[in-house]
C-alpha cells in the first residue's frame, strides 16, 4: 500500500508536469475547450499528437455578442445571462444554464484576444507567472491563463491571478484588445472570484438554505427600503443570476428567518422524544459508516490498480514505436478519465464518512440551550451547521430538516 501510494503521487506529479509542459509549449494542455473554440488533434514535426484550439464558428459568434452587449450596449452581466437563457442558446454544459459567473469568466479570459504587450503588463502587475518573454507578446497569438486550485472539502476554485500562470497559445482571437480592456474596466479590477457560499457574515444560516422550487442555494442580498432603511434578505441564486423566468420563489427577510429557526430548534431539541431520536440516529449512522468504509476501501483499491496500469503503460511507451505509442496514450487517457470518476466518488465518500461529526452532533444536542442563548455569530453558525441538514424555503413556507 505504501509503494502504491508513492506510485500514485509520482503519477499525479508527472501528469501535472505534462499539463504545464503542454501549456508552456503553446498547446492546449487538457480539459474542455474554452467556449467559442473546439479541440483539434494534429501531428507535429516531433511525430507526436498535439491538442490545439480552432474556432467553433457558432459559439464564437456568441462570445462576440457577449462582449458587444457588455462593452458597447452596456448591458449588465446578469441581464446578458438572462437574454441568452431566454433565447435558449446552448451553454458549455448542455444541461446547464448561463449564469453571472459564466459570463464574468468569459469577459475575463485573455485567450479571446490578441496577446500584446498590454496583456503582458496587465497580468504582470497582478503577479501572474508569465512563461514567455515580453518580446513574444507581439499579437500573433493569444494567451492562456491557468494554474493550480485552492482546495477544500467542497470548492475547487482559482482565487487569485498571482497563483496562476500565463502562456502564449496558438489560438485565433475572437475580440479586439480594445474591447477586452474595456470589459476589464467596466468589471472593475478584480483579482479574486466572488465569495463562496457559506462565507457570508450577514446570516449564520448561509449554506443551509435551499430554494424549494428549483433546489438552488439561497444567498444573502442587501438593499434599502423606501424609508432608506437597510435590510438583508435571502434570494434564490437562480433567480438572482438568471431571473424570474427560471425561478419565481419569494425572498425572505433574514432576521425573521433566523428568529424562526432558533425558536424551532429550542422546541425540537427540548421535546420529550429527543433521546429516542438521538439513539436511533447513532444506530443508523453506525451501519451507514460501516457500509461507507467498505465502499471507500473498494474505491481506493480500484484507484491503486488503475495507477499501476498507467505506470505499466508509461513504461511500455519507451519500448514501442510511434503507432503503438498512439494507442497506448489513448488507453492512458481512458484510464485517467476512469480514475477521475472514481476519485470524485471517493471524495464524496470521504466527506460523508466522519465519526467526529457524529460525536460533535451529540455534544451539541446535550448543550443546545446554552449554545442557542448566545449572541455570538460564529457560535450560532457552528450550532446550525452541526445540527441542521438543510432549510427549504418555498414562498412563505419554511421546512427545517434536522440531522437527528
Amino acid at each position: 500500500m505504501t509503494f502504491a501510494q508513492l506510485e500514485r503521487e509520482t503519477i499525479v506529479e508527472r501528469v501535472t508536469d505534462n499539463y504545464y509542459f503542454r501549456a508552456n509549449n503553446g498547446d492546449w494542455p487538457g480539459g474542455y475547450a474554452p467556449y467559442g473554440y473546439k479541440i483539434k488533434h494534429i501531428i507535429k514535426q516531433d511525430g507526436k499528437r498535439h491538442s490545439v484550439l480552432e474556432i467553433d464558428e457558432e459559439r464564437a459568434e456568441v462570445i462576440k455578442r457577449i462582449y458587444d452587449m457588455y462593452v458597447n450596449q452596456r448591458i449588465s452581466i446578469r441581464k446578458i445571462s438572462q437574454i441568452l437563457n431566454l433565447e435558449h442558446i446552448e451553454p458549455q454544459k448542455k444541461e446547464g444554464l448561463w449564469g453571472v459567473n459564466t459570463i464574468s469568466t468569459i469577459l475575463s479570459r485573455p485567450i479571446y484576444t490578441k496577446a500584446t504587450t498590454k496583456i503582458y503588463e496587465y497580468f504582470n502587475n497582478f503577479g501572474t507567472t508569465i512563461t514567455n518573454d515580453i518580446e513574444q507578446f507581439d499579437g500573433s497569438m493569444t494567451a492562456n491563463l491557468y494554474g493550480k486550485t485552492k482546495r477544500n472539502t467542497k470548492v475547487k476554485a482559482l482565487r487569485d491571478y498571482a497563483d496562476m500562470h500565463l502562456s502564449l497559445i496558438s489560438c485565433p482571437p475572437l475580440v479586439s484588445n480594445e474591447d477586452w480592456f474595456k470589459a476589464q474596466t467596466l468589471k472593475g479590477i478584480r483579482k479574486t472570484l466572488p465569495p463562496r457560499s457559506n462565507t457570508s457574515t450577514r446570516s449564520f444560516l448561509c449554506g443551509l438554505v435551499k430554494c424549494g422550487k428549483c433546489g438552488a442555494n439561497m444567498v444573502t442580498q442587501c438593499c434599502k427600503n423606501r424609508y432608506n432603511i437597510k435590510y438583508s434578505y435571502l434570494i434564490c441564486t437562480q433567480k438572482k443570476n438568471i431571473g424570474n423566468s427560471v425561478c419565481n420563489n419569494k425572498m425572505i427577510d433574514i432576521s425573521k428567518l433566523q428568529d424562526m429557526v432558533i425558536n424551532d430548534m429550542k422546541v425540537y431539541f427540548n421535546s420529550s422524544d429527543i433521546k429516542v431520536k438521538t439513539e436511533k440516529y447513532l444506530t443508523i449512522n453506525k451501519e451507514k459508516n460501516n457500509e461507507l468504509l467498505i465502499n471507500k476501501e473498494k474505491l481506493e483499491n480500484s484507484i491503486i490498480k488503475i495507477d499501476i496500469q498507467i505506470q505499466n503503460l508509461v513504461n511500455s511507451i519507451a519500448e514501442g514505436n510511434t503507432v503503438i505509442s498512439k494507442y497506448i496514450n489513448q488507453k492512458i487517457e481512458d484510464l485517467e478519465i476512469e480514475k477521475q470518476k472514481l476519485s470524485m466518488e471517493l471524495n464524496s465518500l470521504n466527506n460523508s464518512y466522519n465519526l467526529d461529526a457524529d460525536t460533535a452532533l451529540i455534544k451539541y444536542v446535550k448543550n443546545i440551550n446554552e449554545k442557542l442563548n448566545t449572541t455570538d455569530f460564529d457560535e450560532l453558525k457552528s450550532v446550525c451547521q452541526t445540527v441542521i441538514n438543510k432549510i427549504v424555503i418555498t414562498d412563505e413556507n419554511v421546512d427545517i430538516y434536522y440531522k437527528i
